[in-house]
């Protein structure tokens, strides 16, 4: 069997880099327009969920990344023991 669908079906092989990267920009997306909403009302809350909320979200995306090549690295780590 090819070792791409077997690191796939084996959890081997991560794809949820980019998803995490196509949520982030719909997040971003969305928080954006709810600031803009809410900046019509008050305009300080409005550019503080747009600056805040936005720089969280984009934490909280790396640090899910950052997770997941952490595994993949330690997937390579164990491919070169194996070896």
């Amino acid at each position: 069997m090819n070792n791409f669908v077997v690191d796939f079906l084996g959890f081997r092989m991560m794809v949820s880099s980019l998803i995490i990267r196509i949520i982030y920009a719909i997040g971003l997306l969305g928080i954006t327009i709810y600031g803009l909403q809410q900046a019509l009302g008050n305009l300080l809350v409005g550019l503080g969920i747009i600056i805040l909320a936005n720089l969280l979200w984009r934490i909280f995306c790396e640090a899910l990344i950052l997770l997941f090549g952490i595994h993949q690295e330690l997937v390579k780590i164990s491919r070169n023991f194996k070896s």
